[in-house]
């Protein structure tokens, strides 16, 4: 991805800055040991975070970012709590992308999805900063996430940068969901970032909610899978196939009713689009896995579906009746512009229907959110919103199949399988967006920004073979 071999010079002025940054480390750290001890540990781990930006790039800070998506905010003892581990980190991403300008060659073909995902971006975040009531802050993650899909649209679109990323998020995935998950389940104790905390009820490893906490597990697995197809070498299948049979344990473990749903047609999904003599091997395993964990964990999941239409016996689905309700008020005075991004915790009490709802007035003093996503983003955005994102959604779905019916034609597998895990991907999001508010989050922006990425790469290959067969012509 990167241009020719710098030439010597500039290896000379590279290491020639790295000598005065250390210099000028070793110095600070000096004048603090001797006026103010007590900031030498947050200066050195400073220190370390720059020199990472620095030697690791884009490609070492983007899974530390994603790292920190995956439980509540990471706080520093003595830091205000606005520079936070995850905007540190963001921060750090961005100096990163700064920093490799002049050594990646930026590549983006503008598409109609393309547009509409930008312009959805230039619609909501000055809404709910136009519409915010005064006790919401403006939804600065967001421009964190945006960097993301940045980040990944404009330079990652090489196969081999590609591969490097899927790697990274599905290993730092299965770290971050698996260890903590299984932790919870011998000790019977929630695992938190801030420690143990009390009695186990669901499994959530570092996430808010076991409902999250499945998202995640289930989002890296067409990661895995399609990794498991390409990898290079048997370490590399093996490897891949192990992350996803404990991502599908995991995520199954939370006793969600909708997770092994949308895992099983994410997967599915997955094997029709995928181009391998192997690809059945993937959901060999994962019913492998499904039979294996189905006498454990099969009964309590029926348990749980057998109170699914009766929000009366449901708790879960009485709350999301509630909000619904709450929302349909909402849309009666808001519908052309939505109440704004993330407004919905705090402005719901306004818009209570009295009388009609039926466990939410017994739960006021928590933090809410509308969960059901489509109607989160007809609530919060509008129809103007709203319409905005379903033609997004349809225009990605057109550039999809492009891309995808012109990676068939290829001759290597590679760009085929990419798309069919970015569709797997694709998939769980369409599909969460039912009963989660999955749109704007970390997740779904690290998917537009791979997808458009992956589409200038298959452009780029297509453009490729032609003048290939012309030139032979």
């Amino acid at each position: 991805m990167t241009h020719s071999r710098p030439g010597t010079l500039r290896w000379v002025e590279f290491y020639g800055f790295l000598a005065v940054l250390f210099v000028a480390a070793a110095f600070v750290m000096y004048q603090l040991l001797k006026n103010a001890p007590m900031l030498v540990l947050p200066a050195g781990g400073g220190i370390l975070a720059v020199i990472a930006m620095i030697l690791g790039g884009t490609r070492l800070l983007l899974p530390l970012y994603f790292f920190t998506t995956f439980g509540t905010v990471l706080t520093v003892p003595g830091v205000p709590a606005a520079l936070s581990v995850n905007r540190i980190t963001a921060m750090l991403l961005f100096g990163a992308m700064i920093i490799e300008i002049p050594a990646v060659r930026h590549r983006l073909f503008v598409t109609p999805a393309v547009v509409l995902f930008t312009a959805f971006q230039l619609y909501y975040l000055p809404a709910a900063w136009a519409l915010a009531p005064p006790e919401m802050a403006f939804p600065v993650e967001s421009l964190f996430y945006i960097l993301i899909a940045v980040v990944l649209a404009l330079r990652y679109w090489q196969e081999k940068w590609l591969r490097s990323i899927f790697w990274s998020l599905l290993l730092v995935s299965t770290a971050a969901i698996v260890i903590p998950g299984v932790l919870e389940i011998v000790l019977r104790k929630n695992i938190t970032l801030n420690g143990i905390g009390g009695d186990l009820d669901r499994v959530n490893g570092l996430s808010q909610n076991a409902i999250i906490y499945g998202f995640t597990a289930v989002w890296a697995v067409p990661l895995g899978a399609t990794l498991m197809l390409e990898a290079r070498s048997r370490f590399g299948r093996l490897l891949a196939f192990g992350c996803i049979a404990a991502l599908t344990l995991m995520a199954v473990a939370t006793l969600n009713r909708q997770t092994p749903i949308i895992l099983a047609v994410a997967l599915l999904g997955f094997v029709l689009l995928a181009r391998s003599a192997y690809r059945m091997t993937i959901l060999a395993g994962m019913v492998a896995v499904a039979l294996v964990a189905a006498p454990v964990i099969g009964p309590k999941v029926i348990e749980r579906f057998s109170t699914a239409g009766d929000y009366h016996k449901d708790p879960s689905l009485a709350v999301r009746r509630d909000k619904a309700l709450i929302a349909r008020e909402m849309l009666r005075t808001n519908l052309w512009m939505g109440i704004g991004h993330n407004h919905f915790q705090v402005l719901f009490k306004r818009y209570r229907p009295k009388g009609e709802l039926y466990i939410l007035p017994y739960v006021l003093d928590r933090k809410h959110f509308i969960d059901l996503g489509v109607v989160q983003i007809v609530t919060e955005y509008g129809v103007i919103g709203a319409s905005i994102v379903l033609l997004m959604f349809l225009a990605t779905i057109a550039m999809f199949w492009r891309a995808y019916w012109h990676s068939r034609r290829f001759p290597e597998t590679w760009w085929t399988n990419l798309l069919a895990g970015i569709g797997a991907l694709y998939i769980q999001l369409f599909m969460s967006l039912l009963i989660q508010d999955t749109l704007v989050t970390p997740r779904t922006y690290l998917l537009y920004g791979i997808f458009f990425a992956a589409y200038t790469g298959v452009e780029l290959r297509r453009q490729a073979l032609e003048l290939e067969r012309q030139a032979v012509a």
